[in-house]
């Protein structure tokens, strides 16, 4: 049985991730205006697959940049100062690492049958 507590915190987790493929949306709107509109496309993409992984965040701000890098395909040649090229790794590394740690726990946690006490 659910508690309060977990009903709460999913209810939370969907709307975050309807706000982040709203977002993605939105972002489809705004891809001519972008200094890289490929990147902007991409964007868009990440919001409306990915949403639920914030990843939305660096692409949209690679985009306005004209950031690429890191994501040489999407970028088609556009580079940006070293401080935004910087940001967007960072945001990139972290992300990557924390979605392989979070599958990593999502397989363990996985292991288990539902019910069963940890040991």
């Amino acid at each position: 049985m659910e508690t309060a507590y977990q009903e709460r915190t999913g209810r939370q987790l969907l709307q975050i991730g309807v706000v982040l493929f709203a977002l993605g949306l939105f972002t489809g709107f705004a891809v001519p205006a972008f200094a890289n509109p490929r990147m902007g496309l991409a964007s868009h993409l990440e919001g409306v697959m990915n949403g639920t992984f914030v990843n939305w965040v660096a692409t949209t701000l690679a985009a306005a940049w004209g950031a690429g890098v890191m994501m040489p395909i999407a970028a088609q040649g556009h580079t940006a100062s070293p401080p935004y090229e910087t940001v967007i790794r960072v945001l990139l590394t972290s992300l990557a690492l924390a979605m392989v740690a979070v599958c990593v726990l999502l397989l363990v946690g996985l292991r288990r049958p539902r019910g069963e006490e940890a040991k």
